[in-house]
Order: C-alpha cells, then structure tokens, then sequence
C-alpha cells in the first residue's frame, strides 16, 4: 500500500499536534486518576521499541534514538488519558 506525498504530511502533522498536546499536559499528568495505568503502558512502550531497536540497531539509526522514542511513547499514551 503505497501512500502519498500529502497523506504522510498529514499524518506526520498529526503526530507533531499529538505530542504538542502530550506535552502541555504533563504538568497536570500527576493529577490523573489512572496515572499508575499510564506510566506502566509508557513503558511497556518504550521497552517494546528499545526491542526492536537493539534488535534491529544495524538496520535503521532512526530507531537508536532513545529520546524520540520516549516522546513517542507519551505521545501515544498522554491523549489516551484525556
């Protein structure tokens, strides 16, 4: 399935609108009710994708990067507890 020039745009703005969210949250992350919930699956996320990038670390640089890893990891979680 291939996608288009636009439709990466998209989702890569998506993404970028996402982790901006993410962050302005975190100063109210601690108030959450499901905090413990939301601090295991980060980092089950960021194990998971460590993973791969030890196993897949001379195959791609871009997974070696640890800290984009961990925003991706809040950008994927932090909206979920909105």
């Amino acid at each position: 399935m291939k996608k288009t020039l636009k439709e990466i745009f998209a989702n890569l703005l998506t993404t970028f609108k996402n982790f901006a969210v993410g962050v302005k949250k975190l100063p109210q992350l601690y108030k959450e009710n499901n905090l413990k919930s939301i601090l295991k699956t980060s980092i089950i996320i960021l194990i998971t994708a460590k993973t791969v990038d030890l196993l897949l670390y001379k195959h791609s640089i871009i997974l070696s990067l640890s800290l984009a890893l961990l925003a991706g990891a809040f950008t994927a979680v932090v909206p979920e507890a909105l």
